[in-house]
């Protein structure tokens, strides 16, 4: 029987198709992406990504169902290619040579890092599912990130950045956008953000009042003439040196544990209600006086070139401290202190008119005075076994006090060069007060 055409064609057509479905696997599986950076390719092998060999290309199929892919730190110059990762998630390309980036066709892109780049430009419309973009080190003069509305942490940092519009991106919990040229930046729609680094630019304002959820803000070195923080009830990290700042209320930020407020001009603060405050440097200010009695768990205090002329650190721990220095403060006689004969003391860096007192009976019977009428020079300091006292009057009486304000040794001076002893004296801090009938100096004195 001849077979009919009927029959031939039920035969033929579902090998023709099935003909075709293999011939198109096939062509899927040898179409290729150019990929001219050698470096870029060289990395692609040793991730066992490119299996083709090193030829200036890669198979899409090889590509296509990659969703994370590190390649930082390779000398690349180039990254094209990277269009054929059309699964792609998250990409590292940080710490290479590229001057441009385009990820236009990543459209499934969710994190990039493409920091310490010298990338100039970068067009991130068609990335709408980014939540984490890092772009910082390259040298951007702009970057456009109204179309990521799902963005929750952007660093644009060390750029060359002008302006910087994220109005639109209200779920972002982390900018970091310092040392760059910025003037202004709106926050007001960024509710949810966490951290906020905008030190090193030219901000001459800056409003965080609806940032209620902030807990760091950083953004020293700008032209701040004030900074309201009043609604930042979170705040755990501030750090506002080198601004123009003339007060600082942190009544209200109550969670403070860290506090820069150096090279600035305040006068008075108030860290009453920041008990748990770990640090607190506020050098080269106008502050004239400094309680941080309630503050026990302070471990580093620096506070050196203020105008102080009281500070009262009898917070019952002060044995937790690592760094305390108050030097360069001329006004500053006593330094109240829990113990002013505790040893960890001599590491604590403060003037030689300052002494450690317990109490204002103590400092009153130790104030300094500035002696018009007489002055007298005694070496060496520190000693060891005796000191010389070279005084130009008749009738002075020389005393030796411990730091707590007890006469330890009396002995009258005559005009020139004296000698008093020293060797039973154990080492620590002392005060020499030289006295004559109508006035009075006292000194310190560091026996070894």
């Amino acid at each position: 029987m001849q077979p009919t055409i009927k029959g031939i064609y039920k035969q033929v057509i579902p090998s023709f198709i099935l003909l075709l479905f293999f011939g198109q696997v096939n062509s899927f599986a040898q179409a290729t992406t150019a990929v001219p950076d050698t470096n870029f390719e060289q990395a692609l092998i040793n991730l066992n990504i490119d299996t083709n060999g090193l030829n200036g290309t890669i198979l899409n199929s090889d590509a296509v169902g990659i969703y994370y892919l590190n390649v930082s730190n390779q000398y690349i110059q180039d990254l094209s290619g990277i269009e054929a990762f059309t699964s792609l998630k998250k990409l590292n390309c940080s710490y290479n040579l590229l001057s441009s980036l385009n990820i236009s066709q990543n459209s499934h892109l969710e994190e990039l890092n493409a920091n310490d780049n010298n990338i100039n430009s970068i067009d991130l419309s068609q990335n709408t599912k980014l939540h984490k973009v890092q772009i910082s080190a390259n040298q951007l003069t702009a970057i456009d990130v109204s179309a990521n509305f799902s963005l929750e942490e952007l660093s644009v940092s060390l750029n060359n950045l002008t302006a910087l519009d994220v109005s639109g991106n209200s779920s972002l919990e982390f900018l970091g956008c310092y040392a760059n040229q910025l003037e202004t930046l709106d926050l007001l729609n960024n509710s949810q953000l966490k951290y906020l680094h905008v030190d090193f630019n030219a901000l001459d304002e800056l409003d965080v009042s609806q940032n209620f959820n902030l807990k760091t803000l950083s953004c020293s070195n700008n032209n701040l003439n004030n900074l309201p923080i009043a609604p930042n009830t979170e705040l755990s990290y501030l750090d506002c040196r080198n601004n123009n700042l003339t007060n600082l209320d942190i009544v209200t930020n109550t969670d403070l544990k860290r506090l820069f407020i150096s090279d600035n001009n305040i006068s008075e603060i108030d860290l009453s209600n920041a008990p748990g405050l770990l640090l607190f440097y506020a050098r080269f200010n106008n502050l004239v006086s400094l309680d941080i009695s309630n503050n026990s768990y302070l471990q580093w205090i620096k506070c050196e070139g203020n105008n102080l002329s009281m500070v009262d650190f009898r917070n019952g721990n002060n044995s937790h401290i690592s760094e305390f220095v108050m030097s360069q403060n001329n006004n500053l006689s006593c330094i109240y202190v829990d113990d002013a004969e505790a040893s960890f003391l001599d590491n604590w860096i403060i003037d030689d008119v300052s002494a450690f007192v317990e109490n204002e009976s103590d400092c009153e019977a130790l104030s300094v005075y500035e002696a018009n009428e007489f002055t007298f020079q005694m070496f060496p300091n520190p000693a060891t076994e005796q000191i010389t006292v070279s005084i130009k009057t008749k009738n002075a009486t020389f005393e030796l006090y411990s730091i707590k304000g007890q006469l330890i040794h009396s002995q009258k001076l005559s005009f020139g060069t004296n000698y008093v002893p020293l060797n039973k004296l154990s080492s620590g801090l002392y005060l020499v007060k030289i006295m004559t009938e109508s006035t009075s100096e006292t000194k310190k004195l560091l026996l070894n």
